[in-house]
């Protein structure tokens, strides 16, 4: 799982420039920082500042520290880019001696709608000296980028200058460029493909020429494609396709001399037995509600079961006797195998021995499902091999449901046409408010269809800071992101992380409360796997998230409150409320008219009985 931190939009950035051709370099406004922090955007102001007696060529640089895990950047916008072409930051940054403070660079694409369309980061790197070094970032804009947020990131407690701050188009764009760049269609039926398009010369009206082929480089008949003049110097082309078999296909449009392709994957998705037409796991042919973590070892399954878990990330070991091994101590401890067959980060490289294992394993009354990757959106080299990876593992198996974790919501569209079960990621602490998880589930649940399985990946911390978590939740927080994802149809629960470095999940605060969260989880869980959903709570107050169920001819409604601050709240259900009662949980209830006021600490939850 990689950690992610959410930053918010550079709409109204300073530093605005033009770009001149056929000069590539674009100046940043003031990149030697010779005029303070003119032109940048300092986040948090606090922990930025000007260095007048620090500098790399002249003096004065930009300064970030910080004594816990916020992150400190500073951040400046460039407009009027060129979309399709590949730019690179490139900074010089230096700390203090014997320190340890790891810095990062990352380019946010921008479009003209003022949408996000492209977040990319260095690698981070430690400085431990007092001696410069520069660090270079490239990224590939999309089509429709017109502007981009440059960010100088401090990624740890410590201190950091940077200093003398270039950027410039290294790499112009293609002559035809699309987005998006890959398309996933059903196989077996014609589709309509849309796709905005640049083009490196202007557009002279002339129609494009569509021709597809498939991965033997085979032209299949059938194609045809008009375009229309678009906003901000964009072609839009419609595109037909003919009925496709499941495969990988290119779709080739000519403009003139030029042309460029965009990927089309013909998905066959059919539901997997484990999984029922309401996406709920079964095991055993029961219904299973997944309360698992990421991170563990072997040796800590027994520990795991005792403390509420049935299911864990897996190891992943080549060998297929210790594979086994693996998924016989599962069975022996209670704890189901979310198998993971992305080693390395790799998915086709992998793929012979995970058909090998599936093959071996796949009557094991251990696994749980088989995993492709984690998080293949955030992994350029590797997301066009998933499609494949899918179709193979779903041949070898039938039964087992084929996952995938996805960290964007503007990739779960594509995504979810590669994969029996989704796992969503929304970190939102220690700086987004609760909301984002449900918003993340409610994302989700939108594309998927209805056999699909959804499991929220929560936080419950992977950083320490000076001997305490960085970002964990409290107890009533982790609770309160329990019910959001519920609520908003999630089916299934793991908590991200047992371990990383310097993180032990079993030697914090949220561990001595852990059983009773997991206990509690599970409650829920039956509810929402074994209860009949009813229709939408309507709910008066936008701050309190509600649902409903109805189980053994019994309404129970799970309500929470996701602010820190008390909350009152009165809702109703589509049969109307004659009576009510908290079961569960806290604040109070009483009825009020025919509806059901309800008052909820900050982070509270509760469960009712409505008759």
């Amino acid at each position: 799982m990689t950690h992610r931190i959410a930053f918010p939009l550079f709409c109204s950035l300073l530093g605005v420039i033009g770009m001149a051709q056929p000069p590539t370099e674009l100046a940043p406004t003031n990149p030697g920082f010779d005029e303070g922090v003119q032109g940048w955007a300092l986040v948090k102001p606090e922990n930025a500042s000007h260095d007048a007696a620090i500098g790399r060529t002249a003096a004065g640089s930009v300064k970030l520290s910080a004594e816990d895990q916020f992150h400190p950047y500073v951040a400046q916008s460039i407009r009027d880019l060129h979309g399709g072409a590949a730019y690179t930051l490139s900074v010089w940054a230096r700390g203090v001696p014997g320190g340890q403070a790891e810095v990062a660079l990352k380019i946010e694409y921008y479009n003209a709608a003022g949408e996000n369309t492209r977040g990319q980061y260095s690698n981070a790197i430690t400085l431990d000296s007092d001696q410069w070094q520069q660090i270079t970032l490239e990224a590939v804009a999309d089509p429709d980028t017109n502007r981009a947020a440059l960010l100088l990131r401090l990624m740890s407690a410590g201190e950091a200058w940077f200093d003398d701050v270039t950027f410039a188009m290294t790499k112009e764009p293609a002559p035809v460029t699309t987005n998006p760049v890959r398309v996933a269609v059903e196989a077996g039926q014609a589709t309509t493909v849309r796709a905005d398009v640049r083009l490196r010369d202007a557009w002279d009206g002339q129609q494009p020429q569509a021709a597809i082929s498939n991965a033997d480089g085979a032209v299949i008949p059938g194609a045809t494609a008009e375009a229309v003049a678009g906003e901000n110097g964009l072609v839009k082309v419609t595109a037909e396709a003919p009925a496709l078999p499941a495969g990988d296909y290119l779709l080739k449009l000519t403009f003139g001399p030029n042309s460029g392709t965009l990927k089309l994957f013909a998905c066959e998705l059919r539901k997997p037995a484990n999984l029922t037409d309401s996406g709920t796991l079964l095991v055993g042919g029961e219904p299973f509600f997944p309360i698992g973590v990421y991170h563990v070892s072997q040796s800590e399954y027994q520990m795991l079961a005792e403390h509420g878990f049935n299911a864990v990330q897996g190891g992943n070991p080549t060998a297929l006797e210790d594979f086994g091994k693996l998924l016989d101590e599962g069975l022996r401890t209670g704890i189901m195998i979310d198998v993971p067959f992305y080693t390395g980060g790799k998915v086709a490289a992998n793929l012979p021995n995970s058909l090998e294992k599936i093959a071996a394993f796949r009557d094991h009354p251990a696994v749980l499902n088989w995993k492709i990757i984690d998080e293949p959106d955030l992994r350029p080299d590797v997301i066009d091999e998933v499609a494949g990876a899918y179709r193979a593992m779903r041949a070898a198996d039938d039964a087992h449901p084929v996952l995938l974790t996805i960290a964007s919501p503007s990739h779960f569209p594509y995504c979810v046409n590669f994969c029996d079960m989704l796992q969503v990621d929304p970190y939102p602490l220690p700086r987004n408010p609760l909301t984002q998880v449900s918003d993340t589930v409610r994302a989700a649940k939108a594309v998927l269809r209805p056999w699909q399985h959804l499991t929220a990946v929560l936080q419950c911390g992977w950083v320490m800071d000076r001997d305490r978590p960085a970002n964990q939740p409290t107890y009533d927080q982790a609770l309160c992101m329990v019910h959001l994802a519920l609520i908003n149809g999630a089916r299934g629960i793991f908590w991200y992380s047992m371990h990383d470095p310097g993180w032990d999940l079993s030697k914090t605060p949220l561990w001595e409360r852990i059983k009773e969260l997991n206990s509690e989880t599970a409650r829920l869980g039956q509810l929402v796997i074994t209860g009949e959903p009813l229709p939408p709570v309507t709910v008066d107050n936008n701050d309190i998230q509600a649902a409903a169920w109805e189980l053994d001819g019994r309404t129970q409604v799970l309500v929470t409150n996701p602010t820190p601050e008390p909350r009152v709240a009165t809702f109703t259900l589509l049969q109307g409320v004659k009576g009510c009662e908290l079961l569960r949980g806290d604040g109070e209830v009483e009825m009020v008219g025919g509806a059901v006021k309800v008052s909820l600490p900050g982070y509270g939850c509760a469960t009712m009985g409505v008759r």
